[in-house]
């Protein structure tokens, strides 16, 4: 059935019927509106938009071919077919792909929020359902179907975060935690500055201790970078165990999990594991780094993004100025 509704400066029609693709479209005027769709909904009747003319297909199994077919292909697939597998555990996930509406999103978005995960994260789940459904029309033979994200409000983005590591909150997670993989990497985090993803990515051939250094062959930004290692970086590869190819076989959401009990447990409030990068380019210029040299570290490609992640302490720069300009 056809609903008409006034959107802004224009009319926008809807038409649904069990069994087949959402129909939208927007005109200036209402009467032209209610012409298309009873033109449409005559064509119904005729069945040229028949179910019979595609495949029926629920939003799990084009979960899955999205993941196949497009996640797999992309430099972030891991930390992105990790967030199809948990779309996949949603109710929706049932629905025939052409039956998702935004509403059933907009409680995937409260519910999301509502749990503790950042605007940012949650945008990047209703990415992936957006980028699927462009791929179902454009590629599936879907050329009809309406795109439910598009019906609902995004989160906003975050504002910067200035949480570093404070006291003796490192030593008491790793004092924390029984994950051995956990204490190693979240060190190794703070001394390199490396993404999270970064490092369950590393394998032992990217580590060069004749440098000492990591080779991080694809980071978050399409390119490579060679990151050097402090003395206590070195003592914490060389202490690990070389069973496999990869010098962390772990997933990074199995990384972030684990850090966040060990928060929990202990209560320590507004602490993630991201944080690490803060905390890492912070401390490389309280190091006395220049810009470049932290930059080429850490990977950022502008000073504003550099400048985001680097919150430096009063007391530390009280320090300096201490010493530049003594009475």
């Amino acid at each position: 059935m056809a609903s008409i509704r006034k959107r802004g400066n224009s009319w926008q029609v809807r038409i649904r019927r069990k069994g087949y693709p959402l129909l939208s479209k927007n005109f200036p005027r209402k009467d032209q509106a209610t012409r298309w769709a009873q033109q449409v909904e005559s064509e119904f009747d005729r069945s040229p938009y028949a179910p019979t003319a595609r495949p029926e297909l629920s939003v799990g199994a084009a979960l899955v071919r999205y993941g196949e077919e497009v996640s797999s292909q992309k430099k972030g697939a891991r930390q992105e077919l990790s967030r199809i597998k948990r779309l996949q555990l949603e109710s929706f996930a049932a629905l025939d792909i052409t039956e998702l509406r935004g509403r059933d999103l907009a409680l995937f978005r409260d519910r999301l929020l509502a749990d503790g995960l950042s605007g940012n994260t949650v945008r990047l789940y209703l990415a992936v359902l957006s980028h699927l459904y462009t791929v179902a029309r454009k590629e599936w033979g879907y050329e009809r179907l309406s795109n439910p994200c598009d019906d609902i409000r995004k989160p906003a983005v975050g504002k910067s975060r200035d949480r570093r590591f404070e006291g003796d909150e490192l030593q008491r997670i790793l004092d924390e935690t029984d994950s051995e993989i956990l204490q190693a990497i979240l060190q190794l985090a703070i001394e390199t500055g490396m993404r999270r993803g970064e490092l369950c990515a590393l394998h032992w051939l990217d580590y060069k201790p004749a440098i000492p250094a990591l080779k991080i062959q694809m980071s978050k930004n399409g390119s490579s970078r060679v990151v050097p290692l402090s003395p206590r970086a070195v003592e914490l590869l060389e202490a690990l165990p070389r069973s496999g190819e990869l010098i962390f076989d772990v997933e990074p959401d199995s990384i972030t999990r684990a850090f966040r009990r060990a928060c929990d447990r202990l209560g320590i409030e507004d602490l993630r594991f991201h944080d690490t990068r803060h905390e890492a380019t912070s401390q490389l210029f309280e190091d006395g780094l220049e810009v470049m040299e932290v930059a080429s570290i850490t990977g950022h490609k502008t000073l504003s993004m550099l400048m985001r992640y680097t919150h430096l302490r009063a007391g530390t720069l009280a320090g300096k100025l201490a010493r530049a300009r003594p009475r």
